[in-house]
């Protein structure tokens, strides 16, 4: 197993099917901000929860250009600009918007 990335690495290449059944990559979002986060099961009340969070604050990612339990904020430049292991879900989006909006000045 691969260690989990912490901020200033660069961010591990990854290939993914998204929710509409296309494939994704990181190079895809190169040059933008990318929040990618990890659950351990799906429905379970705390995956659902994250998930129902991040899904609720869909307009404000989106007009910072960024798509959206562990979660990594990635920097346009590839780096991690945060990581957040282990993550309880409650809250959590809002932290990560939070995040978003201070790095970006």
């Amino acid at each position: 197993m691969s260690e989990i990335p912490q901020a200033n690495d660069s961010a591990p290449p990854f290939e993914a099917v998204d929710q509409e059944g296309i494939t994704v990559s990181l190079a895809d979002f190169a040059g933008r901000w990318l929040a990618l986060y990890f659950y351990p099961r799906d429905d379970t009340p705390g995956c659902t929860v994250e998930a129902q969070e991040f899904t609720a604050l869909d307009a404000e990612f989106a007009a910072l250009e960024c798509v959206a339990r562990s979660t990594f904020l990635i920097a346009p430049d590839g780096t991690v600009a945060r990581a957040w292991p282990n993550v309880r879900a409650k809250g959590h989006a809002a932290k990560v918007l939070a995040e978003l909006e201070a790095q970006r000045g």
